[in-house]
């Protein structure tokens, strides 16, 4: 192996799966950040960039020659068509594992989380994984989520497609899969979601 050896714990038979716009720097760290802290847990990673102007694109070129498990593409027409579901969509497309685990640059994920992962993984096999969310704003003040339905961020892939240009949402295909209802299962572990200042997402809102 000539990239990045993965080392353990590695959250095996998923896919990582982000959609990204300028994200060299945010919140959370930037996107060199977001794949060096989240891609070793993962056995695939899968990124798409929906038109990036300020070099990440070209930076997430560069780390997939550090990365064996990183897979990038570039895609800006299904955001301009659909939204953030298409892009999603589009994401889910190319991952090739059973499970899909959501995340956008912003968020994290510590080794401790994934290892949490995994061990909930072996011993409970679900279609759908449910996650609390800690909102941590500029200031450093944090919000814990007490819905621990919000996010749903790791599910089957064959079975779940996303609709909605803006404030997109999962939905579970019955024709697909045998079940009439998804397994779900908490997995108490919850992700860190770095919020931008007011300014930064009035602009992402405009642009």
């Amino acid at each position: 192996m000539n990239g990045v050896q993965i080392t353990k714990p590695l959250l095996r038979d998923v896919s990582l799966v982000a959609i990204v716009r300028d994200e060299m720097m945010n919140p959370a760290g930037g996107i060199v950040d977001f794949v060096d802290s989240t891609v070793l847990y993962v056995e695939e990673a899968v990124i798409v960039d929906t038109g990036s102007k300020d070099g990440t694109w070209e930076t997430l070129q560069e780390l997939g020659k550090r990365h064996d498990n990183l897979r990038i593409f570039q895609d800006s027409d299904a955001f301009r068509k659909e939204g953030y579901a298409g892009a999603r969509n589009l994401s889910l497309q190319h991952a090739s594992k059973r499970m899909a685990l959501v995340l956008d640059a912003d968020e994290r994920l510590t080794a401790a989380d994934f290892g949490e992962l995994q061990r909930i993984v072996e011993v409970n096999r679900a279609d759908v994984y449910l996650f609390g969310l800690l909102e941590i704003d500029p200031n450093g003040c944090e919000e814990l989520r007490t819905n621990w339905g919000h996010p749903t961020r790791m599910f089957c892939v064959k079975s779940f497609k996303y609709k909605d240009r803006v404030w997109e949402c999962l939905h579970y295909d019955k024709n697909i899969v045998d079940s009439p209802d998804p397994k779900q299962l908490l997995a108490l572990v919850t992700i860190k979601h770095f919020v931008p200042s007011i300014i930064v997402t009035q602009r992402k809102r405009r642009e």
